[in-house]
């Protein structure tokens, strides 16, 4: 009877125990995969692009010209000198293809780069033309100042900086150097031939140069692929200025001799926005 209780007693013990090691020997279901994350687009590396654009450049003129005229029985110096100036500004529009090559560093959300473009563009001219009589000199048969010029193909080394909006568009600044071809043709007394009879259509100057200065802009370039983006841009520039000079002098005409002096400067600004459509190597 003892012997029979006792182990009884001994299987309530051991039960609960042998419950728990089956228990145990269930495989726990297995943890749900974590997603990957998505991959970052890749902004390191080197990118060629190509795009279009449209650009409106002021060209601001002015004119100073002094006449002097001699007697010739009056001496050596002039008896009357006569100083005019005038001033105006003219705006070109105009299209141009673009080829642009770059190289961005990717830290973190923050894009750094080196880029340069060539823009070969269909040209923006003007004319400026000022009416205004010389006090006491009339120009009855054409206008006192005459101006036109014109601003040809560029090209502009730049440095970038920007943040990343998300993890394929970014927001930049930029800032760089530019040079472009220009072309000024000032004209004092243009078309009067009246003046002391002598006037064969007043002082001309003409001038030619490369023009540089400082281009500032903002952009904003979004992933279309990971290898292809698009970018929208506004940039303005200063290009200086450009000089054109003359001179003339008239023959003996009752009296009269006279020398004519003009310098024409035109200052250049352009402002423009432009599309680039570019391709990223993994370099």
């Amino acid at each position: 009877m003892k012997s029979t209780i006792a182990i009884l007693l001994l299987g309530t013990v051991l039960a609960p125990a042998a419950v728990s090691a089956a228990d145990l020997s269930v495989p726990l279901p297995a943890p749900a995969p974590i997603p990957a994350p998505t991959p970052m687009a890749r902004w390191t590396g080197l990118h060629l692009g190509a795009g279009a654009g449209i650009a409106s450049t002021k060209l601001s003129m002015s004119n100073r010209s002094v006449l002097d005229f001699y007697w010739d029985c009056a001496g050596p110096g002039p008896c009357q000198t006569n100083r005019y100036g005038s001033s105006g500004s003219t705006d070109g529009r105009s299209v141009f293809a673009t080829l642009d090559i770059g190289y961005d560093v990717q830290i973190d959300r923050f894009v750094l780069g080196l880029g340069a473009n060539v823009d070969l563009s269909n040209g923006a001219g003007g004319k400026v033309s000022v009416d205004k009589s010389v006090p006491g000199i009339p120009f009855p048969n054409g206008s006192a100042f005459q101006g036109s010029g014109h601003v040809g193909n560029g090209m502009t080394a730049y440095v970038r900086g920007g943040v990343l909006v998300t993890d394929t568009s970014l927001l930049y600044a930029l800032g760089g150097y530019s040079v472009a071809t220009a072309k000024l043709d000032g004209r004092f007394g243009a078309g009067d031939t009246s003046l002391f009879y002598l006037w064969s259509g007043g002082v001309r100057g003409r001038a030619s140069a490369t023009l540089s200065g400082p281009t500032v802009g903002v952009g904003f370039e979004q992933m279309l692929t990971d290898r292809v983006s698009l970018k929208l841009e506004y940039r303005y520039t200063d290009l200086g200025g450009l000089t054109a000079t003359g001179k003339t002098s008239s023959g003996n005409c009752n009296c009269y001799v006279f020398t004519a002096r003009s310098r024409t400067q035109m200052d250049v600004t352009t402002q423009s926005v432009r599309a680039v459509l570019s391709y990223r190597f993994d370099l």
